[in-house]
């Protein structure tokens, strides 16, 4: 018996064995909250409920729920961090899971077989029901939890070979705003970064004492300032100093050996392309060059260069990768012959490259698993690589053996990474924003006022897809049991989880066929098909780099771009049959309106969009293509073309061109952040918008715990 079989009232909460979930109750004894849960984490909590107020070892959780006799990745620390955040619990005063010091866990809540009067399995959960405790738990139960997790794994047993360490991050800049791309001074004293003040757009650049711990401006020139960074000697800074899609410069800071503060210079040394996005910056051990990524060409594909200061010549080191938009960060080794970089799948992934200074060979490391990481960096001995991952650590690579492994796992999320002289790690750390599902009038089609969330939790909201059928349920990719996970919503407030991910994986696309039958979803990569009922499946031949999914006009088929042996093509499958077949070599976008008289596709080496009406090829205006993102979301129907962009004010939306009048326009106000996803109403009036607030990033020194 894996599960109980009895009605059980549990502190607060009800168990519902026909349910299999913890539920609340109304007076009339009707569901007023479901307490959703993955597999894995309502596994972890039926365990408990079959025993409860007994000491649960590790061992016992490992071999009944996991079926597994070890584990070093802290597994379980994640599944009992999220049953506490959801259950509202304390980890110093614990209500429902008592932590025993180095012995296991104790289900504390009084447990009773109770009989409910009236039942009611059916009555729907509220689409937005708001939980005030998540706003202070979330802030506090993943540290708690990451020390409660540090003190169990210290068991009198064998130690595993590979030790996964904890740390806590004590902040060092804490201002209000975006501080990031932080460099070291070679003495330790000085910390410059980039500073975006809290709703502005404009990238600083500051200076910091770490002595003093005093701020101050070093470049405010109206442009955005990024990845800064020192010199050898620590007496210069290199940077770059960009206006979004018009101008792109490498320049030079040459400071006063006595006072930093003091800059005696400030010259440009290159350009580095228009449509360049922030880069890193990295100094070659001996101070004669700069390693910088950089757009090359009008489709702002991004390239690694390098900067001589003798000649001072550019030369470019690669060839733009045709897998996604290039190379985005690089870093000399400390020895100086070799350079790491990240190179970028789809929009989706990243893989980790080297290349050999001495004869110029490049080579792929491996693909990174749960990481789009801002940053990377060499061990003293230039043996390991570490990187940040999108679950609260920090991963490694030793490149004897490649493989893929958490290093410490901390008490924030952090983006990027750098080793102190003493070997510590600093990093830029929190979060850059909170995404949500917001649902607002399309003003070009829709004078009526809507801005609403569809869909808010305490976590984060990352894609939307609304059916074509409207009597049918929506679907969303969504955090709110710890993992991401597919969720479909229907009109009625119905909420239901589809997939059952018992790991971190990042759901990038979703898109229902033209029916609404069938939901195809992108998770790490790979193909998921979900039917209507129930069934679900991953593609057999979606191992390769995949994006763009569309739907095929009259027919449950849908079209999608796969990378087989560097060239891209587009695929059509019929999930009727399960076969797959090309349609279009060369392509990476075959974008149908939904009656089919439109076709729009883009060519995946030069990125050029052809636009097809019937039989006839049409032009596209240059100044859509001015507006894209790099990779847009693009909907086409038969008044024209929908497509992620920026705005007239430089902001994030989705703006519309049309047909008729060959005009743009903005579709509602956007979003803070940058963003990409959104989805459509079948009628137009309505756009489903993953929006983004931001939030706060700090610069904080990692503090392993001993």
């Amino acid at each position: 018996m894996n599960r109980p079989l009895a009605q059980l009232k549990v502190g607060d909460w009800w168990y519902l064995p026909h349910l299999d979930k913890l539920v609340k109750l109304d007076e009339q004894a009707k569901v007023q909250q479901k307490l959703e849960l993955d597999n894995l984490c309502q596994s972890v909590l039926n365990y408990f409920l079959l025993h409860p107020g007994r000491l649960i070892s590790k061992e016992e959780l490992l071999k009944e729920v996991w079926h597994l006799s070890s584990v070093t990745d802290g597994r379980i620390a994640r599944v009992i961090s999220i049953l506490r955040d959801v259950l509202s619990d304390d980890v110093k005063a614990p209500t429902y899971i008592e932590t025993i010091n180095k012995r296991g866990y104790r289900f504390i809540a009084a447990v009773e077989v109770v009989e409910i009067a009236a039942p009611a399995a059916a009555e729907p959960e509220p689409v937005n029901k708001p939980k005030p405790w998540f706003w202070v738990a979330a802030l506090l139960l993943v540290l708690l939890a990451g020390v409660a997790g540090w003190l169990y794994w210290q068991q009198p047993e064998e130690e595993p070979e590979n030790k996964v360490l904890f740390g806590h991050w004590a902040p060092v800049s804490s201002m209000d705003g975006f501080e990031y791309y932080p460099s070291l001074s070679k003495d330790g004293r000085y910390l410059v970064y980039s500073f975006a003040k809290a709703g502005q757009l404009k990238n600083t650049l500051m200076l910091q004492d770490l002595t003093t711990q005093q701020k101050y401006i070093l470049v405010d020139n109206g442009r955005d300032n990024y990845g800064a960074s020192f010199s050898p000697d620590g007496q210069r800074i290199a940077y770059q100093s960009l206006i979004f899609r018009q101008d792109c410069e490498i320049r030079l800071l040459t400071l006063n050996n006595s006072n930093p503060r003091e800059i005696l210079h400030d010259e440009k040394l290159t350009d580095c392309g228009k449509n360049s996005v922030s880069a890193r910056i990295s100094w070659a051990p001996d101070g004669n060059s700069l390693l910088y990524s950089s757009s090359v060409s009008e489709e702002a594909r991004m390239a690694l260069s390098s900067y001589d200061f003798q000649t001072k010549n550019v030369r470019q080191l690669l060839l733009p990768s045709p897998l996604g938009f290039g190379d985005f960060v690089a870093r000399y080794s400390h020895q100086g012959d070799k350079i790491a970089f990240l190179r970028d799948i789809a929009g989706e992934a990243v893989q980790l490259w080297l290349m050999d200074l001495r004869n110029q060979e490049t080579a792929k490391v491996l693909q990174l698993e749960n990481a789009y990481p801002g940053d990377l960096v060499w061990s003293k001995d230039d043996k390991i690589i570490f990187f940040p991952s999108f679950a609260n650590s920090i991963e490694k690579v030793n490149l004897s053996t490649p493989v893929q492994e958490t290093a410490v796992v901390t008490d924030n999320r952090v983006y990027e990474l750098l080793l102190t002289p003493d070997n510590n790690f600093i990093g830029s750390i929190g979060r850059f924003g909170a995404y949500h599902v917001k649902k607002y009038n399309n003003k070009v089609l829709n004078p009526d006022n809507t801005n609403e969330f569809v869909f808010k939790s305490s976590r984060d909201e990352t894609s939307v897809d609304i059916n074509p059928d409207a009597a049918k349920p929506i679907a969303l990719v969504s955090k709110r049991t710890g993992l991401a996970q597919i969720w479909l919503l229907s009109e009625d407030g119905e909420q239901k989880m589809i997939s059952n991910f018992d790991k971190q994986v990042t759901i990038s696309e979703l898109k229902f066929s033209h029916s609404g039958r069938y939901l195809l979803a992108l998770v790490d990569q790979n193909l998921w098909l979900f039917t209507e009922n129930g069934g679900r499946r991953v593609l057999a031949d979606s191992n390769a780099p995949t994006k763009n999914i569309s739907a095929a006009p009259f027919s449950d088929s849908f079209f999608y771009a796969t990378n087989k042996l560097g060239r891209w093509q587009v695929m059509k499958y019929d999930p009727s049959e399960d076969s797959a077949d090309i349609v279009s070599a060369g392509d990476d976008l075959y974008e149908y309106s939904q009656n089919g008289s439109y076709l729009l596709t883009r060519d995946a080496e030069t990125r050029k969009y052809s636009l097809f009406h019937l039989t006839k090829k049409v032009d596209l205006p240059a100044q859509i293509l001015d507006r894209m993102v790099f990779d847009p979301q693009i909907k086409v129907t038969e008044r024209g073309i929908y497509f992620s962009g920026v705005d007239d004010k430089n902001s994030n939306n989705v703006l519309f061109f049309s047909f008729e009048d060959q005009k743009i326009e903005a579709t509602g106000e956007g979003s803070e952040l940058y963003t990409s996803r959104f989805s459509l109403s079948p009628d137009e009036r309505f756009i489903y918008l993953v929006v983004g607030d931001t939030r706060d990033i700090d610069i904080a020194q990692l503090n392993i715990t001993q």
